[in-house]
């Protein structure tokens, strides 16, 4: 019986481990639909970290940390031992965020305090660690967007200071309710690694779907990535009855993701948005080069160029972003057939 139960226990933890190298990823995000999917992705990412003698840090609701740790158990991890060694930390997300919040603001010298405190205290052992938070979380189902993206700033900064692994997590209905397409797509910026979702039906790290009439996705900056945005966006107005501006948007797309690709060399994330007046496509990478049209002709090297781009749509533009650039166009739904 005991011999079965630590078989069994080892199976679990190859299967996590699996599990887990999609997750070591520098500052990694994570939506989620359902618990169990949410239990599953960071119980592989803790367990990775045990198997590396590393350390965790762990700043969730008790709900989530009781069952995180139920789960190491059952993979072998005797998470109480651990607590005692001071190899996995648990933190409470409201409390610390109480902690780190001044006069209803994300205060950096506090955050520097209590969690950048506590990272370098763990840092000073040497062993590796591995962070999982939920206050962004938190602060966004609370409707605070700003106070979210600073807190995502502010874990960035402590990353440049102290090298440790973060993964954070998002419940894709809160996004739905909270997040405008934009700034759903600045809070992945600034992550290096969007993680699939099992429930959100899509086949590559993506972003989840912002409703009926918003598209949000997150692309590698590889050399399948722009037919991957076209597709993507295709499928999204075939979705709303949007097909007469879909040969346009295709077009626009395809350009935008080529830019980002060649000349940006970064990740990038679609928004593509369609209402009453007609359908936005927006491409967001981190480059700070705005694009420019060329006079000399409307074909450039990366594919049909911007004059192409300034042809086929009612309006178009760039603009700065906190973290780079952002290339839109738009397109009026009564200049379809």
């Amino acid at each position: 019986m005991f011999l079965r139960r630590v078989q069994g226990a080892q199976t679990g933890r190859a299967r996590m481990m699996v599990e887990a190298q999609q997750t070591d990823c520098g500052h990694a995000v994570c939506f989620y639909e359902r618990d169990s999917d949410l239990i599953g992705r960071v119980a592989a990412y803790l367990t990775a970290g045990e198997a590396d003698a590393g350390a965790s840090i762990v700043i969730a609701t008790e709900e989530h940390r009781r069952v995180f740790e139920l789960t190491l158990e059952k993979a072998g991890i005797d998470a109480e031992k651990a607590q005692k060694l001071g190899t996995y930390i648990a933190l409470d997300a409201s409390v610390t965020l109480s902690q780190i919040c001044v006069d209803g603001r994300v205060d950096g010298e506090a955050f520097g305090s209590v969690v950048g405190g506590l990272v370098r205290q763990v840092a000073r052992t040497g062993r590796p660690i591995r962070a999982y938070g939920e206050m962004v979380s938190l602060l966004w189902e609370a409707g605070d967007v700003m106070a979210t993206i600073e807190l995502e700033r502010l874990w960035n900064d402590l990353r440049r200071e102290v090298a440790f692994s973060l993964l954070c997590a998002y419940r894709s209905e809160s996004v739905s309710t909270f997040g405008e397409p934009e700034a759903v797509a600045e809070v992945c910026g600034l992550h290096s690694a969007v993680l699939r979702t099992p429930a959100n039906g899509l086949d590559a790290p993506g972003r989840p779907s912002l409703g009926p009439q918003r598209r949000v996705f997150w692309f590698e900056a590889g050399p399948d990535a722009p037919r991957a945005a076209r597709a993507f966006v295709v499928q999204a107005l075939r979705q709303w009855g949007r097909e007469s501006l879909e040969a346009d948007a295709e077009l626009v797309v395809a350009e935008l993701a080529t830019n980002a690709v060649i000349h940006a060399q970064s990740p990038f994330t679609v928004v593509v948005r369609s209402d009453d007046f007609g359908v936005r496509v927006a491409v967001y990478d981190s480059s700070r080069v705005l694009p420019a049209r060329r006079i000399e002709g409307v074909r450039t090297q990366s594919g049909h160029g911007l004059g192409i781009i300034a042809a086929v749509a009612g309006s178009w533009g760039s603009d700065l972003t906190s973290d780079g650039k952002v290339v839109w166009a738009e397109f009026d739904a009564r200049s379809g057939p």
